[in-house]
């Protein structure tokens, strides 16, 4: 009996040894987990303020780029208001010079004193206004009296 109670007790000792093999393997295990659970952790704290910055960018340049916008759609506005007024300009002046031509056989406009007839004209290089900063040519084009009536004379005013 002596002998068997031995044996049982050799037999739980080693099923104790087992256990606490077991045990020790299994925390450490957990400690291993624990460890690497605390790892994502630290890795999705940054991911997530990583995102945040982003976001904050993106919203940044965002906002830049609206403003952006907004500039290039006023100064097109300016641009395409600038063009009218200098349209309007061109066309009243080129309706004073028909004026000025089918004028120049009246009686008033040959009983003018000599001094000079002076017109503000507008030269446009070209017509379609290529680019938006380019600057127009403004030029003073003076004819006097005697100008305006040569025979032959064919300049545009």
């Amino acid at each position: 009996i002596e002998q068997q109670q031995t044996n049982i007790d050799m037999v739980i000792e080693a099923g104790g040894n087992k256990i606490k093999q077991k045990e020790a393997e299994s925390k450490q295990r957990l400690e291993n987990i624990s460890l690497e659970l605390k790892k994502i952790m630290a890795e999705k704290s940054d991911a997530q303020d990583n995102l945040k910055l982003n976001q904050q960018a993106l919203s940044t340049e965002t906002v830049h780029l609206n403003e952006f916008y907004d500039r290039q759609k006023d100064n097109e506005t300016k641009y395409v208001e600038k063009k009218l007024q200098l349209q309007a300009k061109i066309d009243s002046m080129h309706k004073e010079c028909v004026e000025v031509q089918q004028n120049k056989n009246s009686k008033e406009f040959i009983d003018a004193p000599s001094h000079q007839i002076t017109t503000e004209a507008i030269a446009v290089t070209n017509l379609q206004l290529q680019g938006k900063n380019k600057p127009l040519e403004v030029s003073k084009m003076c004819f006097s009296h005697e100008e305006l009536h040569e025979e032959g004379n064919n300049q545009s005013i």
